[in-house]
């Protein structure tokens, strides 16, 4: 993807040249536009580098940093000044520092660089890099919806697109939680920018009504942050732009896996939508939820907790409630009366008299084994159920 560290190196553009120090010159470019003014955000969609010319404006310190401020805002990837001429003579230290504290790529252009030619060659350099993403993600998107292995041919136009092909792989479902929700340019732009930032090749790709998101493995690990909070931050910053998600996650030895490991992460992340408590899951993470989110038929899933936990299944009764809260603290001590109580602080005969009402009301035996193990299974793929309809009457009498 096209960057603004790559601008000085297009034909033609070399006498452009970077004039922060900040570690954000990895930002994805997607089209220049020329600031006349610093009320820009009605217009700006997430990728602009924005050039000052000065020609229709003098620019002090105060609208300089409006300038800046709204570009961060609309996730600008630069601002490029032209300096030399009667409007702008140099460029001024203040703004470079002004750019250095809020991280912004601040460029300088000569005037004697027409801007007709940066224009023309940008623009041209953009929309030959959008022609090579678009044939990445036709390639992504055969690999993701093939159930056959990767033949030699497949993995001879992986390396014809740059993309690693033995190289340990993480694949991200990024799904919105919201199925009727309109993609923007500013959302799109968010998840290419992501991509670029940990040197990933690979292109945001549309799948199944979310993005695919693959980047090598080990440039997630060298994160001084950890890759839990990398993809909390994702998450966090999509959400400030108005779109809640779900991100599954997956990883595996190499390409050839990228099928499995779609559907992996796409099984994660449908999953973490309908438990919005928790919007992140990793496939590992899932343990015996990988064999409900393989379920794809909720009403078996409804039908099987209806079965075991009977009126407890998604009540908000306060004694149920309390009875269900007594049974998954009485399994998570191994059973014992004692630790149970101890736990709740309450008396071990008040224990064993809210086990017995569960019996009474599902007619599952906690001592049986096969009872036991399906109630635990039941307990633990109601969370992640979303409540329909109670299956009994209220007509028990209250505990």
């Amino acid at each position: 993807m096209l960057t603004v560290f790559d601008l000085p190196s297009i034909d033609q553009l070399e006498s452009m040249v970077i004039k922060t120090q900040c570690d954000t010159t990895k930002r994805a470019i997607r089209w220049p536009y020329v600031a006349e003014d610093s009320q820009l955000k009605p217009w700006l969609k997430g990728g602009e580098v924005l050039f000052v010319t000065g020609i229709n404006r003098q620019w002090d310190d105060d609208e300089f940093q409006q300038l800046i401020d709204v570009a961060n805002e609309c996730h600008a990837s630069a601002i490029v000044v032209l300096t030399g001429s009667k409007h702008i003579p140099f460029l001024p230290p203040r703004w470079i520092q002004l750019c250095e504290q809020a991280l912004m790529p601040l460029l300088e252009q000569p005037y004697s660089l027409p801007m007709v030619t940066v224009t023309e060659r940008l623009s041209n350099a953009i929309i030959q890099d959008g022609f090579a993403q678009r044939s990445k993600q036709w390639f992504i998107q055969q690999l993701l919806e093939s159930n056959t292995t990767l033949q030699p041919m497949a993995l001879a136009q992986a390396k014809e697109l740059a993309l690693s092909d033995d190289v340990p792989l993480t694949v991200a479902m990024v799904l919105p939680l919201n199925e009727h929700h309109t993609a923007k340019d500013s959302h799109r732009y968010i998840l290419r920018e992501w991509l670029v930032r940990y040197d990933s090749r690979f292109p945001v790709t549309d799948y199944r009504g979310g993005w695919i998101l693959v980047i090598p493995t080990n440039n997630l690990s060298h994160s001084q942050h950890g890759p839990k909070s990398i993809w909390h931050a994702l998450h966090t910053q999509l959400l400030n732009q108005a779109l809640p998600v779900a991100i599954g996650i997956s990883d595996g030895a190499n390409l050839t896996q990228l099928n499995r490991l779609g559907y992996q992460a796409k099984q994660c992340a449908e999953f973490a939508a309908k438990y919005p408590n928790q919007p992140i899951y990793h496939y590992r993470a899932l343990g015996l939820q990988q064999v409900f989110a393989a379920i794809d038929d909720d009403s078996i899933k409804y039908d099987f907790c209806s079965r075991y936990l009977g009126p407890l299944f998604h009540t908000e009764k306060r004694d149920l409630v309390t009875i269900k809260h007594t049974l998954l603290t009485y399994f998570s001590q191994l059973g014992s009366l004692r630790k149970t109580a101890a736990t709740l602080g309450v008396h071990r005969n008040t224990i064993t008299s809210r086990l017995i009402r569960f019996e009474t009301l599902t007619g599952q035996l906690i001592n049986d084994p096969t009872h036991r193990l399906a109630i635990q299974n039941a307990l633990m793929m109601e969370p992640f159920l979303t409540p329909n309809q109670t299956p009994y009457k209220d007509d028990y009498e209250n505990y």
